[in-house]
């Protein structure tokens, strides 16, 4: 269970395994990939201003807010049964509904990659 693995002395210590290395990576990379965004929405604004890049983030962390709920609900409730009070001790690692999530969600980067290859000039 992963709760055990967090009561490990080498996940707490930073001693890595693969497992860790392979489950960290992909969250780290997502991490980034909004920031070269938000310098190219400025540069593209008709009249740019810091007041409109604030308004401009914050409906987009609405938007965002409101997805993650909402996919978060309907998660709960397609595995009412199966959900433990520890989200962190739930395995869905054979539910068809996840690999499907987690298909679209390795299509879904990388389509995204190229976007961030930016020609110099």
């Amino acid at each position: 269970h992963l709760g055990d693995s967090m009561k490990d002395s080498k996940v707490l210590s930073g001693e890595g395994t693969f497992e860790g290395f392979v489950t960290a990576v992909p969250i780290i990379v997502l991490s980034f990939t909004c920031q070269p965004n938000v310098l190219p929405i400025y540069i593209e604004m008709v009249r740019p201003s810091p007041e409109k890049m604030l308004r401009v983030g914050r409906y987009a962390f609405f938007f965002a807010s409101s997805l993650y709920i909402t996919i978060g609900i309907f998660g709960y409730l397609t595995f009412t049964t199966d959900t433990l009070s520890d989200y962190l001790l739930n395995d869905y690692k054979h539910h068809r509904e996840v690999l499907a999530g987690g298909f679209g969600l390795v299509i879904s980067v990388s389509c995204s990659i190229p976007l961030f290859v930016h020609a110099g000039g």
